[in-house]
């Protein structure tokens, strides 16, 4: 039991890693990280779409510049899987 505890907890930790870069790389808009949010956009959009269907961006606007969206829904896959999927995962196995 302990080498699947280990092999679930190290995938959500990896998981959990990938989204934070995937959102840290969002946020950047340079030529030399456009392939990685490329690649990592297109694994976690999979898990991201249904969260879309439902949460829509929320958005933001200011006086003297265009009005944008912002995309909460990767912060809320990521407290998703640290504060309810990990721990149910590691509790059930």
């Amino acid at each position: 039991m302990d080498l699947l505890e280990g092999a679930i907890n190290l995938i959500l930790k990896l998981f959990s890693l990938g989204l934070f870069i995937s959102i840290i790389l969002n946020w950047i808009d340079h030529p030399s990280v456009a392939q990685a949010k490329r690649w990592l956009n297109g694994f976690y959009d999979i898990f991201l779409d249904p969260l879309r269907r439902v949460i829509k961006p929320i958005p933001i606007r200011a006086r003297y510049v265009e009005p944008v969206e912002i995309d909460i829904t990767p912060g809320i896959l990521l407290l998703l899987v640290l504060i309810v999927i990990r721990p149910f995962l590691l509790l059930v196995f």
